[in-house]
């Protein structure tokens, strides 16, 4: 299938410039003049203007854009799952997840899944659950796993999988340590470790705290889940952190895990794809991995 006028348009509206649009698409300046001259003639709409040196969309080129983006990306889409069946099985596979599923699961899961498909080239990007969300919906990604949130999208498919837990988090060293169950009171003005606004988590965290009116001395921002296990390590901090991801500091004896006290944080995690996406197999054995 030729989409090659539907690439030049989104180029067009990235570069603003016809020679640039020809060096990303490895054709001559004037192919790619053909191909805008074509698409207007065939909308039987002017869809390019040029002002100042620069090409730029006009508004019906701004809509057709919209539309561009979402066909090029079920092209993708296609090809990804329709790839699957040669002989040698080859084809990519996109699959997102928030961060605790990209650490700590995922890796038994793409074992799983080159053992089948050895030839299989799997990317894998890890962003909070609602950017995964959009990406899923916008057939950039084939997959996603990510941890719950409140409202589902009607436009994807959830299956749960895995029911994590969150609990208070501190170093061996920490005075807590003698207290086999908390209370309220035991967590009150001390320094506390939160997550990224842009995290899941720290929604969950925060709805808890203000919930059983936990207050804190100080807190500490950190964007990183690893940066934040780092740092209880060699303070008196504490943190609220998911169970699984503390799982190996636990073992080692590097980090401590209590329950919290009045009720539990808990969280569902999910593989999700978009309710129009094939289910190819490749995506069948990617869901066998749980």
């Amino acid at each position: 299938m030729n989409f090659i006028k539907l690439e030049v348009l989104v180029l067009i509206s990235k570069y603003n410039k016809v020679t640039t649009v020809a060096e990303k698409l490895g054709i001559k300046q004037p192919t790619v003049t053909f191909h805008m001259k074509s698409l207007e003639k065939l909308l039987g709409i002017t869809l390019f203007e040029v002002h100042g040196g620069y090409t730029v969309l006009t508004e019906p080129g701004e809509v057709l854009l919209h539309y561009a983006n979402k066909i090029l990306k079920l092209r993708d889409e296609a090809e990804r799952a329709t790839s699957e069946f040669s002989l040698l099985k080859r084809g990519s596979f996109k699959l997102g997840a928030s961060y605790v599923p990209s650490t700590y699961l995922i890796p038994e899961v793409l074992k799983a899944m080159k053992k089948d498909y050895p030839r299989l080239e799997i990317s894998v990007t890890s962003s909070p659950s609602s950017s995964i969300i959009q990406m899923v919906l916008d057939h950039e990604l084939d997959a996603g796993i990510i941890c719950s949130m409140e409202v589902h999208n009607p436009g994807i498919i959830y299956k749960k999988i895995y029911q994590d837990e969150l609990g208070l988090v501190f170093s061996p060293n920490n005075p807590l340590v003698g207290c086999e169950v908390l209370e309220k009171q035991d967590l009150i003005n001390k320094t506390f470790v939160h997550h990224s606004k842009v995290s899941s988590t720290r929604r969950l965290v925060e709805k808890w705290l203000e919930k059983n009116k936990v207050y804190f001395a100080s807190i500490i921002q950190l964007d990183s889940l690893e940066s934040i296990k780092h740092i209880l390590m060699s303070t008196d901090w504490i943190s609220i952190i998911s169970k699984k991801a503390v799982e190996e500091e636990i073992k080692r004896g590097k980090l401590i895990y209590r329950e919290l006290p009045e009720e539990p944080i808990e969280r569902d995690i999910y593989v999700v794809y978009n309710k129009d996406r094939w289910l190819s197999p490749v995506m069948k054995k990617f869901f066998e991995a749980f």
